[in-house]
């Protein structure tokens, strides 16, 4: 038998691949030209601006050559019925994996200014930690990490953060390896999605990133194979719970997949035909009904629930608007843009060439899936508010662009035979990522370029970033540039004289002139309603006045903004001790002290609640407990040793003497405690 004439590519390739240049270059003019103006709202694409112009102009330069370089090699590739053999495959996918492992730690953050990232260094390394319930796996997991390290310091914190992130960076590959093997026959077609998959804007989360995302971001990936290789019969649909499960639990916005998941397990099953047997109109009405309850639901949770209603963008602007962001806002709508183009840095490219006019975009089970779960992340990142400005607060939706950008390549690669996808469409869709990629990974290594980055995001959203000045400023102070930082505090004097007003009404509420601190605390909120800490002294100082029910809506608001502040949930536990509402004060007074346990006023607040409920066993053992404390409150102290005294537990009350004497103990109410209990032996 002679020679297989190798096939030719289908007719229409080089209208694709003019399409593909031609979004390819308008892609890398926009980076370039973005570069151009660091402070315009185009945070997501102009990351070239924190590098001098020749830098720049070998960017362009380089990515200009790119397509003529893939286009050139990728003609080899133009057979679709042969394939690389399985060892070439796991060679090429084992050096990229190792590849992807150097450069994650060789460019891994040095600056840790996106995010929570110096927050949460101090927040893990501080003596009292607390794992919120939205991100209990990924959270709980850095300071187990931490704790084997060597225990609390801020450098075994960043260790674990850097740890977790590598390690979360090396199983992203290693979980698309493995997916793709079993998705395609082709190693020609595997390699597409490893490399597409792993070159994504997400990715920044694995080069030491100081976050909880990293591992998150994992799980989605996780999910959506899984939901593929469910599609395609490889999988029980069962399986999909448990790449749920896990997506919930490193983060609770993998609830958000939950619709994605309701499709898979009810696809062609009895049910699911039976209900697609209804008559038109019963489907209208099911469908009218079910979108009446989820009204009904969100109406009620968005008047009575002050934390629910601000982790939305409000629709229309009221008084908790900062800076008229609102759903339909151009800077709301702009920052989505950047978020996703910043995700998936070659959405144009992969968008033109992939197969939107096919039947099987409608037929094809796994299409259908992984558009449901693309629209339900990205609507998570279209609906949630980012509190610290889009820009900042990118990594709590960096999830999103996982599914969308396998959406994309699963429309580009098919098992049709379209193995030249990898060069044409797959390369230079990866090559813009890479582009922007590294230029961000370089901007969190370089001190300088970093705080530029940070300025200009501070100006683009005045509002949502009060604490990003004092990061800053306390930047320059810690690394011994305080000249610095007295020049930043001189910018930034307007927004911070706000705070220096707040810290005068502080003083006066303390100090019992809560008449004095109120105005100056209503005019504070009314310039910035995000000033979670000015609304908690508003109404500290409401409830001082007498004014409970306004008293009660303030901190009710501060509570809304943070709800992991000790004091406030103190202090809400105060009100309702006030108005008479015991139950709800021993509940906020235990949140606080769950929060920080060292802190000692909510355990008071306890005491009092449990005793006016006359819970007698829980109000002896708090009372037991807080006679354990370094520094106990007295006046509880002698009531558990009147305690011990009334019920003949004379030993007890003799160690609890004992040790109180060591503590502060009054040695007068000592000696009248003897005289009182005679079979009280000291000695």
């Amino acid at each position: 038998m002679g020679k297989k004439k190798a096939t030719t590519p289908p007719g229409n390739f080089p209208q694709l691949e003019r399409r593909v240049l031609f979004a390819y270059y308008l892609t890398l003019a926009a980076f370039f030209v973005a570069s151009f103006f660091p402070q315009a709202r185009l945070w997501g694409i102009n990351w070239w601006a924190y590098y001098p112009l020749w830098v720049k102009l070998a960017l362009l330069a380089g990515g200009a050559l790119i397509p003529l370089s893939i286009r050139k090699w990728s003609r080899r590739w133009s057979d679709p019925d042969s394939d690389i053999s399985n060892r070439s495959y796991w060679l090429f996918s084992g050096c990229l994996l190792i590849g992807f492992g150097l450069i994650f730690y060789l460019l891994r953050a040095k600056t840790h200014f996106l995010g929570d990232g110096y927050q949460l260094l101090s927040t893990l390394s501080s003596e009292q930690f607390y794992i919120k319930f939205r991100n209990r796996g990924s959270v709980g997991l850095q300071h187990f990490i931490m704790q084997l390290l060597g225990g609390r310091s801020e450098a075994n914190a960043l260790l674990s953060y850097q740890i977790t992130s590598i390690s979360a960076g090396l199983l992203f590959p290693a979980v698309v390896m493995t997916g793709a093997r079993k998705l395609f026959q082709k190693n020609t077609l595997r390699l597409p999605l490893l490399f597409g998959l792993s070159t994504g804007g997400y990715t920044l989360l694995f080069f030491g990133y100081v976050e909880n995302y990293a591992l998150f971001v994992d799980a989605v990936l996780i999910y959506c194979l899984v939901g593929l290789l469910v599609t395609q019969g490889k999988l029980n649909r069962w399986w999909i719970l448990l790449a749920q499960a896990a997506a919930v639990f490193f983060h609770v916005f993998g609830s958000v997949l939950v619709p994605a998941s309701v499709f898979l397990l009810l696809s062609d099953t009895g049910l699911s035909n039976r209900l697609g047997r209804l008559s038109s109109p019963l489907k209208w009405a099911a469908a009218a009904i079910a979108i009446a309850i989820v009204g009904v639901a969100f109406y009620y949770f968005y008047t009575t629930n002050y934390f629910f209603r601000f982790s939305l963008v409000s629709l229309v602007s009221d008084q908790f608007t900062v800076d008229g962001y609102t759903l339909f806002s151009i800077n709301h709508i702009l920052d989505l843009l950047n978020l996703t183009v910043m995700l998936v840095p070659g959405i144009a490219v992969l968008a033109v060439a992939g197969s939107w006019r096919q039947p099987s975009f409608v037929s094809d089970h796994g299409v259908r899936f992984l558009v449901i779960t693309a629209v339900c992340a990205m609507g998570a990142a279209f609906i949630f508010d980012p509190h610290l400005g889009m820009p900042r607060d990118w990594d709590l939706f960096a999830f999103s662009g996982v599914p969308l950008a396998v959406l994309l390549i699963r429309m580009t690669v098919s098992d049709r035979g379209r193995r030249y996808s990898i060069g044409s469409v797959i390369l230079p869709a990866s090559a813009l990522a890479l582009l922007l990629l590294l230029t961000r990974a370089g901007v969190q290594m370089d001190e300088n370029a970093s705080l530029a980055m940070t300025e200009n995001y501070i100006s683009l959203d005045n509002g949502k970033t009060n604490t990003a000045r004092f990061l800053v400023i306390d930047y320059y102070t810690r690394t011994g540039r305080p000249e610095l930082g007295d020049s930043a505090r001189v910018r930034w004097q307007r927004d911070i004289a706000l705070n220096d007003e707040y810290m005068s009404a502080v003083s006066l509420a303390e100090s019992g002139k809560a008449r004095q601190a109120l105005p100056i605390l209503k005019a504070i909120v009314k310039i910035r309603p995000n000033f979670h800490e000015a609304w908690s002294y508003l109404g500290r100082c409401m409830g001082e006045t007498g004014n409970y029910d306004s008293a009660f809506i303030c901190i009710s608001i501060s509570n809304g903004f943070n709800p992991y502040n000790k004091q406030n949930l103190y202090h809400l536990g105060l009100l309702y001790f006030r108005l008479k509402k015991y139950d709800l004060a021993l509940q906020s007074f235990r949140f606080s002290s769950e929060i920080d346990t060292l802190y000692s006023p909510p355990l008071m607040g306890m005491v009092l609640s449990l005793k006016e409920l006359r819970d007698t066993a829980a109000y002896i053992s708090l009372l037991k407990q807080i006679t354990q404390r370094p520094m106990p409150n007295m006046e509880f102290y002698q009531e558990y040793i009147d305690y011990l005294g009334t019920s003949g537990k004379l030993d007890e009350a003799a160690q609890a003497i004992r040790e109180g004497i060591s503590k502060g103990l009054d040695s007068t109410y000592a000696r009248e405690t003897l005289t009182k209990y005679p079979g009280i032996k000291l000695r």
